[in-house]
């Protein structure tokens, strides 16, 4: 039975919270090819919870490009023209099928993107003009499509599950391969392909990262013999 002491919450016998080793690194990554995105608009949002709702809706009127273009970009609250972070987490993830050291319900679990909106620079947005096929039925669509455009990301990563190598490697693969956003290669297109250019570790990663290396690459103590082969000199 626990002590008085104990049941008012002092005592010794706190069990303390034994800490996760995370690593955190900035990326910055550069576009090989445009990048396409494609947001839901507030106005399509709106009617598909009317429609849901069985709500009675007015006649779509004219449609202006213009107007589509600008709601298919993602903003951030600056009103910045932004990438998603869940895309690039779900790029790393995919890239799992080109490199099979690990799987992707590993990955799931084991590294994050930071942040939801992630700010791009670029030296132009073009408004493109695409005939798709929405249930059978041709349309037309306007989006957004970003030249020479990069961006700077922060991942953070198990290191029990990761090295800072594998992540890199991983995030190699998921430019090269899968891509993000609308047309991408997992998505037999060719748009939104990236590459690392940089990479820095932040905070306390820098250090645990050194203190492993150091440990790699120190000489193997020399093992000593045991007694059997003592007695038999």
């Amino acid at each position: 039975m626990p002590s008085a002491k104990n049941r008012t919450g002092g005592g010794s016998d706190a069990i303390p919270i034994p800490g996760i080793q995370l690593g955190v690194m900035r990326v910055h990554i550069k576009g090989l090819s445009d990048l396409i995105v494609h947001a839901w608009s507030e106005k399509a949002k709106r009617e598909m919870a009317d429609k849901q709702q069985h709500i009675a809706t007015a006649p779509r009127g004219a449609k202006v490009p213009e107007n589509d273009f600008e709601a298919c970009k993602y903003k951030d609250d600056h009103g910045r023209d932004c990438l998603l972070a869940c895309a690039i987490k779900k790029a790393i993830v995919a890239a799992a099928r080109v490199d099979d050291t690990k799987k992707m319900t590993e990955l799931r679990q084991s590294i994050f993107v930071r942040g939801e909106r992630i700010p791009i620079e670029y030296s132009e947005c073009e408004m493109r003009e695409d005939m798709v096929r929405i249930s059978g039925k041709a349309d037309v669509r306007y989006r957004p499509a970003y030249k020479n455009w990069s961006a700077t990301i922060e991942i953070e990563w198990l290191i029990s599950q990761l090295s800072a190598g594998q992540v890199l490697n991983l995030l190699q693969l998921a430019g090269f391969s899968v891509g993000i956003h609308d047309w991408r290669p997992e998505k037999s297109g060719e748009f939104g392909r990236f590459a690392p250019v940089s990479a820095e570790a932040l905070g306390e990663t820098a250090a645990m990262l050194e203190k492993q290396t150091q440990e790699k690459s120190a000489p193997a103590a020399e093992a000593k013999p045991s007694k059997r082969r003592r007695a038999a000199t």
